[in-house]
């Protein structure tokens, strides 16, 4: 394949791009991720919780020169730019949506591409104006579910340790107040975590909740192809004979990334 033919362009994302020298404090009281990692690294993943702790956006943010990109969901972007600007307060910073796109490629096929900072086996972004490359969402989200990452919508709603973001980074436990932290961090010192967002794979789409064959309820859909998808569900059950509402069978499992962690635990 020739380079190009290698990259693909995602159509359920997008960019806003922040300018001004109080960006980067106007993000770090806002994200879930200590943004002072962008100073030795070109991205960082993060949450954006609401006063529950709970997640209402999933971004990533990418510095360049004196820019920063935040990428999300294209769904959610005019809400995000609403949050961003009611935070901002006096704080000089632009907050503008723009017209770039987000591409995508399993290997390295540009100069710019920046490996993605949750996983590297997410493959590699560049932002930029879309030269005639062809959609890959669903290719993109079939990779995603593989390897248990959720995005976007299917995250709102859920906790971030819940979601895996210690072991994505997109949480810090070193850094100042942000909204929604004080859950966060209690849940970080003391508490134990008994289910995660994990990948299976099904035979069709599913829904709803997840039950053992006596009708014990033990996990939720949280996302679903007609083949694989991602579901909340304790460790205890992840073995075990699981169905869907809609009594199909489905087969979750842990992806290699994920077999040697302590899983009951907060890793940071």
């Amino acid at each position: 394949l020739k380079v190009d033919e290698m990259t693909r362009l995602l159509t359920s994302r997008s960019l806003l791009i922040l300018r001004g020298e109080q960006t980067l404090p106007l993000l770090q009281g806002i994200v879930t991720r200590d943004v002072r990692h962008l100073e030795a690294k070109p991205s960082t993943a993060s949450f954006i919780l609401d006063k529950n702790g709970r997640i209402s956006d999933e971004i990533l943010m990418r510095r360049r020169e004196d820019e920063l990109l935040i990428e999300c969901s294209i769904q959610r972007r005019p809400l995000l730019k609403n949050v961003l600007e009611r935070y901002r307060l006096r704080k000089k910073v632009s907050i503008e949506e723009s017209d770039e796109s987000v591409l995508w490629s399993e290997e390295k096929t540009e100069e710019d591409a920046d490996q993605d900072p949750r996983l590297p086996g997410l493959g590699w972004r560049v932002y930029r104006r879309a030269n005639g490359e062809k959609e890959g969402d669903g290719e993109y989200r079939e990779k995603r579910y593989s390897l248990g990452v959720g995005e976007g919508e299917e995250l709102i709603g859920l906790l971030p340790w819940h979601s895996n973001g210690d072991l994505l980074s997109q949480v810090s436990t070193n850094k100042g107040c942000y909204v929604g932290q004080e859950l966060t961090a209690r849940t970080a010192t003391q508490g134990m975590i008994r289910r995660r967002l994990v990948p299976f794979t099904t035979e069709s789409t599913v829904s709803g909740d997840v039950h053992h064959p006596d009708g014990k309820k033990v996990g939720k859909i949280v996302a679903s192809s007609s083949t694989r998808g991602l579901v909340m569900i304790s460790f205890s059950s992840i073995d075990n004979d699981i169905r869907s509402s809609e009594g199909i069978p489905i087969k979750p499992f842990l992806p290699d990334w994920m077999k040697e962690i302590d899983l009951s635990k907060v890793n940071v």
